[in-house]
């Protein structure tokens, strides 16, 4: 029998306790035995501005998840990412690389509410994506409703629960409350030497020590 794993992608920059949360519903929701959270190595085709540099984003994923044995941080798509010489991988590809390696893995894709507006943009990737994959939205606050009526709402077939998960394919909505990482806020907080509510303190106390969001963060880029 296969390993089920949800994949739950992003910068988390930083990692919030809606992240962790949003980790425990899928666990609770989805038959999967494992949550991987996916933290992605810095695009070269975005601003580094108010970005912790890889190394720490990991480590405060990690310290937000500590004693949760089934929600895993992997740094893999950064190893991915070193194959590549625009230093950028599409999701897609990281999803072929996974099925790939991990052979006896079955992976979920989980992605927010306001991606999946626009998840038809995505062209082939897209495609590859939901034909293979099962994919899980994440409820996000003014983007939800929109999710619901999007392209890919109407194109991609909405999740039949009475399938095996061994073949399950199409979308569905996750039953969690709308999410609202405010990162932007969280960074700033940090930056001031607070520590946001919006953080478990030990993940807070890692990125004011490190001073990772003032004026000139430790080990930025």
């Amino acid at each position: 029998m296969k390993i089920s794993v949800a994949l739950y992608g992003g910068s988390f920059n930083p990692s919030t306790e809606a992240h962790r949360t949003i980790g425990l519903s899928i666990l609770n929701q989805l038959p999967v035995n494992e949550v991987w959270y996916l933290v992605s190595p810095q695009n070269p085709f975005k601003s580094k501005e108010g970005m912790a540099s890889f190394k720490h984003r990991v480590a405060m994923a990690k310290l937000n998840v500590e004693s949760h044995d089934r929600l895993i941080v992997q740094t893999i798509e950064n190893e991915y990412v070193r194959t590549k010489p625009s230093g950028f991988i599409e999701t897609a590809d990281t999803l072929r690389n996974l099925v790939r390696d991990f052979k006896d893995h079955r992976f979920i894709w989980t992605m927010g509410a306001d991606n999946f507006v626009t998840f038809h943009t995505w062209g082939a990737g897209a495609s590859y994506i939901y034909e293979n994959h099962l994919v899980a939205v994440i409820p996000r606050q003014g983007y939800t409703q929109a999710a619901l009526k999007s392209p890919s709402a109407k194109l991609i077939p909405r999740f039949d629960a009475s399938l095996r998960m061994a073949s399950a394919k199409g979308w569905l909505l996750l039953n969690v409350a709308e999410s609202d990482i405010a990162a932007t806020q969280c960074r700033k907080e940090l930056g001031e030497g607070k520590a946001p509510a919006c953080m478990r303190p030990a993940t807070a106390h890692y990125a004011i020590t490190h001073s990772l969001y003032t004026a000139s963060p430790e080990g930025g880029g």
